[in-house]
């Protein structure tokens, strides 16, 4: 899914690309653990609102996060210590 996001974000006219464009891009990243890409993404916005800011701390945070629990560090995140 991220990939395809890339894709199709890279493909896209840069007079189409607004907010809603990197937010979902950054989310495509941020459900396939492309946490170099969105990176790349995030650093290239030129102009970054609090929307795209909180979407690319919660992907670093979940990508991090994830990669934890996958490798049976035993931390939990906030959400998974409710469970």
């Amino acid at each position: 899914m991220g990939n395809q996001a890339i894709e199709l974000f890279r493909q896209m006219p840069s007079e189409l690309i607004d907010e809603v464009t990197y937010i979902c891009v950054l989310n495509g990243c941020s459900h396939s653990g492309l946490v170099d890409e969105a990176r790349s993404i995030f650093k290239n916005i030129q102009t970054k609102t609090e929307y795209t800011y909180v979407t690319m701390v919660n992907h670093i945070y979940f990508s991090y996060s994830g990669e934890e629990v996958r490798a049976g560090s035993g931390r939990k995140t906030p959400e998974m210590a409710g469970t």
